[in-house]
């Protein structure tokens, strides 16, 4: 469960960190480090929530998600 949700915080943070190259990319055209590192800045509390709203819906739904998808596997092989 750990591993889980290690992942999901992780999985927030690379997300952000993509995007925000992303914004860079879209906002000069070009890619400039200096203004990555801004724009990683100023998106830092949207990464946090990213992180830990992945954490928390992991804690609430990770179960129930699963054994859904048990169901699923078990009865189409998929």
């Amino acid at each position: 469960r750990l591993l889980l949700l290690t992942y999901g915080a992780v999985s927030g943070l690379m997300f952000s960190l993509v995007m925000d190259v992303w914004t860079v990319l879209w906002t000069y055209r070009d890619f400039s480090m200096q203004r990555y590192v801004a724009a990683m800045l100023t998106a830092m509390p949207f990464t946090i929530l990213y992180a830990l709203s992945n954490v928390i819906f992991l804690l609430l739904f990770a179960k129930s998600f699963g054994e859904k998808m048990e169901r699923i596997h078990i009865k189409y092989g998929i």
